[in-house]
């Protein structure tokens, strides 16, 4: 388990971990198949690198593919081209004229059937009127990808 730590309402490019055992694994790994043994894929969309290497990592140990876009813009273009996924995890603040937030409710209006789980350490909650999942940050890491595996309904 791991989380960011907010600082000057930042986040912060270190990673905090709690003491865990020796050989105890960071997030708990399902041994059980996916639904069909069909992995799902997941486009991670945030700025900060090392915050998305972390999830990404993450997500994979609970076998997802794992796409990640270093912005909305990188975003929109991978699924241009036809990336198929099967949920968007996206920070609200980026760099670039599209923010997570606008990037998803132009999700919603072209692929309103896709889930879309938002981000941020700078919002404490959605406005009453978005339709996406929110987790707030810091977050902890197995909380993430429970949250991401429940969307997708693989929870058992």
């Amino acid at each position: 388990m791991g989380f960011f730590h907010l600082e000057r309402n930042h986040l912060a490019a270190r990673p905090f971990f709690p003491h865990r055992s020796q050989g105890e694994p960071a997030v708990e790994r399902h041994d059980g198949p996916q639904l069909d043994d069909v992995p799902r894929t997941i486009l991670v969309v945030e700025d900060e690198p090392l915050v998305r290497l972390v999830i990404a990592e993450a997500l994979r140990d609970q076998r997802f593919r794992v796409v990640e876009a270093a912005s909305a813009e990188e975003a929109v273009l991978a699924l241009a081209s036809g990336l198929a996924v099967d949920l968007v995890f996206t920070d609200v603040r980026m760099p670039g004229a599209l923010d997570g937030l606008a990037f998803a409710g132009r999700l919603k209006r072209e692929r309103p059937d896709l889930p879309v789980l938002i981000t941020s350490g700078h919002l404490d909650r959605l406005e009453s009127g978005e339709t996406s999942a929110f987790i707030s940050k810091p977050y902890v890491l197995s909380d993430a990808v429970a949250r991401i595996s429940a969307m997708l309904d693989l929870e058992k």
